[in-house]
């Protein structure tokens, strides 16, 4: 780095400025990709980064179930890939590894520039060393951000972002619209859906699930007891609707749940949504149904519509099971300890549910394929 700020010295003492780095909020940004040649977007791109080490990246065809997505994970010095369509991981090479950090690199240095880098600043350039990731060059316009290239530790220019549109939004500029770069070629262009930086993220969640420390008791696919089965996994995001559920007595809650479900697919289907064909009953705190929760067929990415929201995604423990939905509470009460008994530290609880098939729910003694999902996040957000 002081070799790179000597040379830049002796070409322009009077220029070159040295800017201590500056700390870095964490980063979500989902993204909407149209590749070079294509007319119109065909992937939806997902990059969230609580810090350098802990990055999470995804690319995901549009209109593929989020099993097909393809992911790659930073946690510290491991790098990890999750291949379109599988369960499990594989870890990154070196090389591998070294182009994964430069990537959040460049992206973090983009989306919060200038946060969270030592730049030294001659004229319309800036420039970054990163040691052995190389460095990032930065080309401004009248002081503000128009592109960033980052390097490897051979001079080589393997990635960049080049800033098209921009808009303002919590006190600060962001990129709307990118055009990436690699090997000197245009790869694609990215137009944001969705950027955050308060995120509720712990660390388990940057690496692969197939990866993760388990509870002793929670190993993925162990029955913990006849006909039940324990699992932290990740819950993808969706597009909600919610209803309070004011009928009194497990039969009248019941029927009012089809009611609602087979009145909601038919207002749905006026906004060209199709709903899922599982439903979720969300829980106060005896472990009573309250909310019935509707789930619709849709991209994370798209337009929102009146009445629905779009949730993010977040870890949980579930229980899956095959009996009947406790509508009274009396059952969920201790299942619902267990989980919470097996939190990771630092995290918190958030509003459990149940989640069954739609059709589950007209049907009184029939048992379902059931799920008690107790989701989670950090105790702080980052």
């Amino acid at each position: 780095m002081w070799a790179l700020l000597a040379w830049l010295w002796l070409q322009n003492p009077l220029a070159a400025e040295v800017r201590p780095a500056t700390s870095a909020p964490a980063l979500a940004t989902r993204l909407l990709v149209r590749f070079e040649g294509e007319d119109t977007p065909s992937h939806e791109f997902t990059f969230i980064a609580l810090a350098q080490d802990r990055a999470r990246i995804e690319l995901r065809r549009l209109e593929q179930p989020f099993s097909t997505r393809r992911l790659h994970y930073i946690s510290g010095e491991q790098g990890f890939v999750v291949e379109a369509g599988r369960s499990s991981s594989a870890p990154l090479s070196a090389p591998e590894k070294l182009d994964l950090d430069r990537q959040v690199a460049l992206r973090r240095a983009v989306y919060l520039w200038p946060d969270g880098f030592a730049w030294i600043f001659a004229n319309e350039t800036a420039t970054c060393d990163l040691g052995a990731i190389g460095r990032l060059e930065a080309k401004l316009e009248t002081g503000r951000l128009r592109e960033a290239t980052a390097f490897d530790a051979t001079g080589v220019a393997r990635e960049g972002l080049h800033i098209k549109e921009r808009f303002q939004s919590r006190g600060r500029e962001w990129p709307r619209v990118a055009e990436v770069t690699a090997g000197g070629q245009r790869l694609w262009i990215e137009m944001v859906s969705s950027v955050e930086t308060e995120l509720h993220y712990l660390d388990l969640f940057f690496v692969p699930p197939d990866r993760r420390t388990q509870p002793p008791s929670v190993a993925a696919g162990t029955s913990e007891s006849a006909g039940e089965i324990l699992r932290i996994l990740d819950t993808p995001p969706r597009w909600i609707r919610r209803h309070k559920l004011t009928a009194v007595g497990p039969e009248a809650v019941r029927a009012q749940v089809v009611s609602l479900h087979t009145k909601e697919s038919q207002a749905a289907a006026e906004h060209g949504l199709v709903l899922e064909n599982f439903a979720a009953l969300l829980l106060d705190e005896r472990g009573v149904p309250i909310e019935l929760e509707l789930r619709a067929k849709r991209e994370p990415s798209a337009d929102p519509i009146e009445g629905w929201e779009c949730t993010s995604e977040r870890s949980a423990i579930t229980l899956i099971s095959t009996a009947l939905i406790d509508w009274s509470g009396a059952g969920v009460r201790e299942r619902l300890a267990r989980l919470a008994a097996k939190l990771p530290k630092d995290a918190r609880s958030l509003p459990a549910y149940w989640v069954a098939p739609a059709s589950s729910f007209a049907v009184a003694a029939a048992p379902a394929r059931i799920q008690l999902v107790l989701p989670f996040e950090a105790q702080g957000r980052r």
